[in-house]
C-alpha cells in the first residue's frame, strides 16, 4: 500500500430501515444491495438516495430485509506506506517501512504533511501570530504547548496537524466542541490532526524527540491517532546515551539529566518510602551547572 491509497469508507449518518426488496432472491446477511433491488413504491424507499449504500443486517421472519443505511460517505486514505497485516473489527494493522514516535494523546484524524518547526525551543509555546499561510498543508512542531486560538487559527489555514508537548483539557474540550459543530453542517471537514507527546499540561518535548523532530525538518511525516504514533520515513536510530532520564513529576517536571547511582529509600510526601538514586538535573538555562538532587525512582522516565 502507497501514501494516498483508499484505506476504508467512512459514514457520518447511519439509520436502519426495514422493507422488502423487489427481487424474490433473499439476500444474504452483510451483501450490499444494489438501487435496482428496492420497489419503485412506498414510504421508506422515498428515503432512500441514489448516493446512500445499504448493506443488509438480517432477514426476518416476516421475509423484510433490516438494512443499515450509510450516508455522508468519506473516503480515507492511507498517510504511511506500508503492508497491511490485519483487518478485523478492531480496525486496519498496517506494518509501515519507517520509524516512529510514541505519544501520549491524539486527537482528530491521521494526517500527513512535511514537518514545520514553528518555535525556536522545545519548551515554547506557540501564538496564533506565529502562523500564517506559509504553514498551510504541513505538521506544525508547537512546543511545550498550544492556545486554542492557535488551534483555530492554523485549522483555519490548512494546517494539517499539530505536534506538541502537551494540552490543557479545557482547550481540548473547546476543540471538540468546535468538531461537533462542523460535523453538524453539510460542509466537509478538512483532515486535522493534533499529537501530544508527553500528555496535559504544559510539557516540554522531550529532547531526544525534539532532535529528531529537527533534523527531519521539511520532511513528509504522518501522524497517526490510534495509537498515538509519529511516523517519519526514515529510521531515527539511538537517541541518546545511557542513563539519561527525565523528571515526570513534581516540581522539576520535564527536567532532564543523568542518573548517576541508586541510593535506596527515599522518603517522599505522606510520609511514605520508595526507591530512589541520585540524578544530575540540567541547569535551568546552559550556562548553569548540573543540579545533585536524590529523587524516587518513580518521578523519573529513562530515555535511552
Amino acid at each position: 500500500m502507497a501514501v494516498g491509497d483508499p484505506l476504508l469508507e467512512r459514514a457520518r449518518d447511519v439509520s436502519t430501515m426495514r422493507l422488502r426488496l423487489a427481487n424474490p432472491d433473499p439476500p444474504e446477511p452483510g451483501e450490499t444491495i444494489d438501487p435496482s433491488r428496492l420497489p419503485a413504491t412506498g414510504g421508506a424507499p422515498r428515503r432512500f438516495r441514489q448516493a446512500d449504500r445499504a448493506t443488509v443486517l438480517y432477514v426476518g421472519s416476516d421475509g423484510r430485509s433490516h438494512l443499515a443505511v450509510r450516508r455522508s460517505l468519506d473516503t480515507v486514505n492511507s498517510v504511511i506506506a506500508g503492508v497491511v497485516e490485519v483487518v478485523d473489527a478492531t480496525g486496519i494493522g498496517i506494518r509501515s517501512a519507517g520509524d516512529g514516535i510514541p505519544a501520549a494523546v491524539a486527537w482528530g484524524q491521521s494526517v500527513r504533511g512535511p514537518l514545520l518547526i514553528a518555535v525556536a525551543t522545545p519548551d515554547a509555546e506557540l501564538r496564533a501570530s506565529a502562523i500564517d499561510v506559509a504553514a498551510a498543508g504541513s505538521i506544525v512542531v508547537a512546543g511545550a504547548r498550544v492556545d486554542i486560538e492557535a488551534l483555530t487559527r492554523a485549522r483555519a489555514l490548512g494546517v494539517r496537524g499539530i505536534i506538541c508537548g502537551g494540552l490543557v483539557g479545557k482547550e481540548l474540550r473547546q476543540l471538540e466542541a468546535s468538531e461537533e459543530r462542523q460535523r453538524a453542517s453539510i460542509h466537509p471537514i478538512a483532515p486535522f490532526g493534533l499529537l501530544l507527546l508527553d500528555g496535559y499540561g504544559r510539557r516540554p518535548i522531550p529532547a531526544p524527540w525534539w532532535d529528531v523532530l529537527s533534523a527531519n525538518a521539511g520532511k513528509e511525516a504522518a501522524i497517526v491517532t490510534d495509537s498515538p504514533l509519529l511516523v517519519l520515513d526514515q529510521a531515527i536510530g539511538r537517541l541518546v546515551g545511557q542513563s539519561v532520564v527525565r523528571v515526570t513529576a513534581g516540581d522539576d517536571l520535564g527536567r532532564e539529566g543523568r542518573l548517576l547511582d541508586l541510593r535506596g529509600l527515599v522518603r517522599v510526601a505522606g510520609g511514605g518510602y520508595l526507591p530512589g538514586g541520585l540524578v544530575a538535573l540540567q541547569g535551568l538555562s546552559p550556562s548553569d551547572p548540573p543540579e545533585r538532587r536524590v529523587m524516587p525512582l518513580t518521578d523519573l522516565e529513562r530515555l535511552d
